[in-house]
């Protein structure tokens, strides 16, 4: 995968894991669902974004070339 795309999930994940140990610590540990739901958003958007610029970066390529 592209190496930008592991830039921001990694520590997208951290953050998450970060948010479970401190709510478990002061006792809070309903959410959770919510939270991977918002992880899997995030990282669709990522990769849709990623694949949108791709096409667009091939196609702006395409152009440019003489015949």
């Amino acid at each position: 995968m592209n190496r930008a795309f592991w830039i921001i999930v990694i520590p997208a994940i951290a953050v998450v894991l970060g948010y479970v140990v401190v709510l478990r610590t002061i006792g809070v540990g309903r959410g959770y669902a919510r939270v991977g739901a918002a992880l899997v958003v995030f990282v669709a958007v990522v990769w849709w974004a990623g694949r949108r610029g791709q096409k667009k970066a091939e196609a702006a390529g395409k152009q440019a070339l003489p015949r």
